[in-house]
């Protein structure tokens, strides 16, 4: 597959994040946000899903189908969402028109978008099939960090985030689920969130206004992933004076104009990146980790050598499956990575292409 974007060090590729077009265990970081359940309409086309079974993995349905198109509401519809509707809660949009979707009547395979599933089960169940494939291409000392946010629908939470980090750790993913890091955000959306209390009406009549008051949302998960427990790390803060890194990180929201709406920060980013790839690189030709011996000092952890000569080292691979913007992949490249980013939107690419022509490239250590 030919990237949109290749300018020697970074890559961009118009895919669906189930088919990326990588050779297996050959990222060292994965670090990406999916669409979350519900709170958007994405600007993407309709895509297979539930090709297969999970406990046989990702791949080409052997079904004939016969394809029954339906509509069914939005799942943050106003009929939908139910009494407790709040069309202002955590910058969502409101979802009116009709999701129009096709299923086959034989083997249940359907075609739609990711975050618009009929049910949050069923959308945990195509997060699996993506992560599925990030699973492929991560290698076995790789870390993969994970953002998600919640849903609330009909009033109440659904613990969408924990739910779907303990399918991480089950089969077919069986994944090590080593830290919960919290993201706390000092400028969150701002949201309707009102209490009882008497309102005075046109005719002057006091009306009593009975809100489901609860406290604004200022907070997401960010799960670590590993394959197995002898995965690089490192405290991106580490010096003989610095404790280790807590586990609750402010970082404001970026809220930058005409720009993706779903962000990350740069710091968030750098964090991730700078704890799960050594700025020494990794090993030219096996790609295993450099490990830090002094502040400026780096060594290799494994024996590969070409008669008698030592391989020397190379950058690090960071991959975002749901690059959107780009802003992981212009992160990796400024802290002298390889970043690689697939999207299956075209809009967001284009953007994610005219940021990236801009981006210097750093002096690899």
């Amino acid at each position: 597959m030919k990237p949109v974007f290749d300018n020697g060090v970074s890559k961009l590729f118009h895919t669906d994040a189930r088919s990326l077009p990588l050779e297996d265990k050959s990222v060292h970081c994965v670090v990406t946000s999916p669409p979350y359940y519900g709170m958007r309409a994405y600007d993407v086309e309709p895509a297979p899903w539930d090709i297969t079974t999970l406990e046989s993995g990702y791949g080409i349905s052997l079904c004939t189908h016969e394809w029954e198109d339906h509509e069914r509401k939005h799942p943050m519809s106003r009929s939908s969402y139910g009494s407790s509707y709040q069309p202002q809660s955590r910058g969502v949009n409101t979802m009116e028109e009709p999701i129009k979707e096709s299923k086959c009547v034989k083997c249940g395979q359907t075609w739609g978008k990711l975050g618009e599933e009929e049910t949050s089960d069923q959308y945990i169940d195509h997060l699996i099939e993506v992560f599925l494939e990030a699973k492929r291409v991560l290698r076995d000392d790789g870390v993969m960090w994970v953002n998600l946010g919640d849903t609330y629908r009909n009033g109440s939470a659904l613990g969408i985030p924990w739910r779907f980090a303990l399918r991480m750790t089950e089969p077919p993913m069986n994944m090590l689920l080593r830290s919960e890091v919290i993201w706390s955000k000092p400028n969150p959306f701002p949201e309707n969130l009102q209490g009882w209390a008497w309102q005075e009406e046109e005719d002057g009549e006091m009306q009593l206004s009975r809100g489901s008051w609860r406290c604004t949302e200022a907070h997401e998960p960010i799960f670590q992933f590993a394959k197995a427990m002898h995965y690089y790390g490192e405290n991106p803060e580490a010096s003989e004076s610095t404790p280790n890194r807590r586990s609750v990180w402010e970082i404001p929201v970026y809220n930058a104009p005409n720009s993706h709406y779903a962000m990350f920060p740069e710091a968030l980013l750098s964090t991730c990146i700078l704890s799960s790839t050594p700025n020494g690189g990794v090993c030219a030709k096996c790609g295993a980790p450099w490990a830090r011996r002094m502040p400026n000092q780096w060594l290799r952890t494994c024996e590969c050598e070409t008669w008698g000569i030592e391989i020397g080292s190379t950058k690090a691979t960071v991959l975002d499956p749901f690059c959107g913007g780009g802003t992981t992949v212009v992160v990796a490249q400024k802290l002298g990575r390889s970043g690689i980013g697939t999207d299956s939107s075209e809009k967001y690419l284009k953007d994610a292409v005219k940021r990236m022509e801009a981006v210097p490239f750093a002096m690899f250590s």
